[in-house]
C-alpha cells in the first residue's frame, strides 16, 4: 500500500523538540483524525490521556513497544518495556485507554494517519 502523495504534502515539519509531528485533519463528536510523521529511530513513550485509538500504518514500517508498570523493591514502580511489534504499511492496530507505548519509524514518512480516540467510559 503506497500513500497518496497529498498525505506527504500535508505532514507538518518535524519540530526540533519532539520525535514526531502531528497534524489534526478532522475533529468530530469524540473523534480526532490526525496525520503523524515520526523521525527515523526517534522514540517517546506516551499514553493517550485515557482515550482509545486506532492507528493505520500509511507508509513505511515502524516498531511499537508497549510498556507495563511493575512494582520493584520497596514502593518503587518502574515503567518496563515489553516486546517490540513490527507494523508494515497497511497494518492497523487499536489501543485502549490503559496503553503506554512508543513507536519508532524506519524512515521519515507518514506512518499513523488516523488516531481515533473515543471518550473513555
Amino acid at each position: 500500500m503506497s500513500p497518496p502523495r497529498d498525505f506527504e504534502a500535508m505532514a507538518e515539519p518535524l519540530p526540533a523538540t519532539d520525535p514526531y509531528s502531528r497534524r489534526v485533519l478532522d475533529v468530530g463528536d469524540g473523534v480526532e483524525v490526525m496525520l503523524a510523521v515520526g523521525d527515523r529511530g526517534a522514540v517517546c513513550a506516551h499514553d493517550h490521556g485515557g482515550s482509545r485509538g486506532l492507528v493505520l500504518a500509511l507508509a513505511g514500517s515502524f516498531d511499537e513497544r508497549r510498556f507495563t508498570w511493575e512494582r520493584g523493591a520497596g514502593d518503587v514502580v518502574d515503567l518496563v518495556a515489553g516486546a517490540s511489534l513490527i507494523h508494515p504499511p497497511g497494518d492497523a492496530f487499536a489501543f485502549g485507554p490503559e496503553v503506554v507505548h512508543d513507536m519508532a519509524s524506519a524512515r521519515r514518512r507518514p506512518h499513523a494517519p488516523r488516531v481515533l480516540p473515543a471518550p473513555s467510559t
